[in-house]
């Protein structure tokens, strides 16, 4: 008998520690809350997801849903991630302007909000947010796999009209990587488990270095009726 309460007791804590690193994907709630400000009021048929990170260091969902509500800055996103949450600030059937005029056309947009001072519980929060809300959007568009989502450095680097290289840095900081972010989509989307184990607990310092990614004013400019983008030459490319 005792025999049987010691197995038992460890297969316990076993599952215990398998709960506490991976968990099952759940609906995730999205609080709409459409700006005035930035839009293109143009229409969009998605055929896939461009993910960025916003280099804004603390700023919530909320904080930049408020700013670009509020200030004119020719840039935008569709939904804005962090730990408390998603905001979508676009409608899925609209342009946004977030990785110049293909990219624009063609994907809806997802920013991960960069949590301050390299905070690792926060980061883990916004990182299964972002696997949960890619994952939903790819089921909801007949996307089986995650062959429908790109980084904005893969669009920079392919079509030229960004020279944006999130958010890959961003990940690399608190110990992800470009892969393990797409293969916990397919997870997700798969209705499999995943892995947030966080750097802290492998003793992995944190590097809190500003990096390149989003900001405000620089993936857009204004110019007489029209938003227009710029290459990595500084060449002017129609955003709209």
């Amino acid at each position: 008998m005792k025999k049987q309460f010691k197995i038992l007791s460890v297969l316990v804590a076993l599952l215990a520690t398998f709960s506490f690193s991976s968990i099952m994907v759940q609906a995730l709630p999205i609080n709409q809350q459409f700006i005035n400000n930035n839009r293109s009021y143009r229409s969009l048929r998605p055929i896939g997801i461009v993910i960025h990170g916003t280099c804004n260091e603390g700023a919530t969902a909320q904080n930049n849903r408020d700013y670009f509500n509020r200030v004119y800055v020719g840039a935008s996103a569709h939904y804005f991630v962090d730990w408390n949450g998603v905001i979508q600030i676009i409608p899925g059937n609209e342009q946004a302007w977030h990785a110049g005029g293909y990219a624009n056309r063609n994907y809806l947009s997802i920013e991960m909000c960069n949590p301050r001072s390299g905070n690792i519980e926060q980061f883990n929060e916004g990182y299964k947010n972002t696997v949960e809300l890619a994952a939903s959007i790819c089921k909801s568009n007949g996307w089986n796999s995650a062959n429908n989502i790109f980084s904005h450095k893969y669009i920079s680097d392919t079509y030229r009209q960004t020279d944006h290289q999130d958010p890959y840095s961003f990940l690399i900081q608190y110990g992800k990587s470009w892969n393990t972010l797409c293969q916990d989509i397919q997870n997700a989307i798969n209705g499999q488990s995943i892995n947030i184990t966080s750097p802290k607990e492998e003793s992995k310092q944190v590097n809190t270095k500003p990096i390149v990614g989003f900001t405000y004013a620089n993936n857009a400019k204004v110019e007489g009726d029209f938003l227009y983008a710029r290459d990595s030459e500084g060449n002017v490319i129609p955003g709209r």
